[in-house]
């Protein structure tokens, strides 16, 4: 299957998952049937996050931090969000599935995954419900409607529970948004991710990582060259032909994670772990955007590159020669 370009995405899904290897992983597959995610491990943030109308889908694990996916779904459902929910979670006995259910998921399904059935899920799933949601303002946490508010009871269903539950909540919401507005404050310039929610922290170098050559105690990076192109790790300048081509932060480390590998493929999951700060917001799209922009920067032909080249449902590798 050829991977699908931005213009034919299928749909935009919010992942909430805490567990960093199982995200990339689903986010991969995700990404290759067409889909674009964005992920977050915080249930607070994704209560926040799964209010944007511009969302088709959110799968969510149940065990969550800031806030678990019960009350996550139990409260957007008494707001009157139409979003199709998926749980994807480990427990699987009957009562969590049923709870899972009752508290609003439109499907469950436990892990680990069978990758084709799942995506048969999510695709049905986003059929199912294409054409029906309505459009609910959240924002501001309003009355909502009464109607799904006596569709979708809390777990405690006395009018005081309910009432201290929203307040809870409500407060929650407003402290981690001063939380972030207070930690985004004190950052300035780089690159910040605005268009793909990529992190802004330094690339954190995961497990696919490999020193880059002529590295060692005392020694100054060597210069990579290939075809025309010269890269010096030591001044972050990239230079085309003698020229100096300018690349974002995030360009830089990703071209240099792919030179590290000297000719290896290396998968998305490996290119977010490393490029990436994975306790941020990111799209499965994100390595694919900025692969784009260094051929457009880099190649002379960027619909036909010979440097910079895709791995058929893999990912991608650095051909210096």
């Amino acid at each position: 299957m050829n991977e699908p370009s931005a213009e034919g995405m299928r749909g935009r899904i919010l992942l909430l998952e805490e567990a960093e290897e199982e995200a990339v992983r689903l986010s991969t597959d995700l990404n290759l049937e067409g889909y674009e995610v964005e992920w977050l491990t915080d249930g607070m943030e994704g209560l926040e996050r799964a209010q944007s109308p511009e969302l088709d889908l959110v799968i969510l694990e149940l065990k969550l931090p800031g806030l678990d996916g019960y009350r996550l779904l139990q409260y957007l459902r008494r707001r009157g969000s139409t979003l199709p929910a998926l749980v994807l979670s480990r427990h699987d006995s009957e009562s969590e599935k049923v709870l899972g259910l009752q508290s609003g998921a439109d499907d469950y399904v436990t892990k680990p995954y069978r990758p084709r059935e799942f995506m048969a899920r999510v695709e049905a799933l986003l059929r199912r419900t294409k054409g029906q949601r309505s459009e609910v303002t959240v924002p501001g946490l309003g009355s909502g409607d009464a109607r799904a508010q006596d569709r979708w009871p809390s777990l405690d269903e006395s009018p005081d529970a309910l009432m201290e539950e929203e307040r809870s909540i409500t407060g929650m919401m407003a402290s981690t948004q001063r939380a972030r507005t207070s930690n985004g404050a004190g950052h300035s310039g780089g690159d910040t991710g605005a268009s793909t929610g990529e992190g802004v922290a330094p690339a954190t170098g995961g497990g696919g990582e490999r020193p880059l050559p002529g590295n060692g105690p005392g020694l100054r990076p060597r210069v990579i060259s290939f075809s025309d192109i010269q890269v010096d790790p030591s001044t972050h300048v990239v230079r085309k032909g003698g020229r100096m081509v300018d690349l974002t932060p995030k360009e830089f480390e990703l071209l240099l994670a792919l030179a590290r590998r000297e000719g290896a493929v290396a998968s998305r999951p490996e290119l977010l772990r490393e490029v990436w700060n994975p306790r941020t917001p990111i799209t499965s799209r994100t390595v694919d955007t900025h692969l784009f922009e260094l051929r457009r920067k880099l190649e002379d032909d960027p619909s036909n590159p010979r440097h910079l080249l895709t791995v058929r449902k893999v990912g991608y590798r650095l051909q210096p020669h």
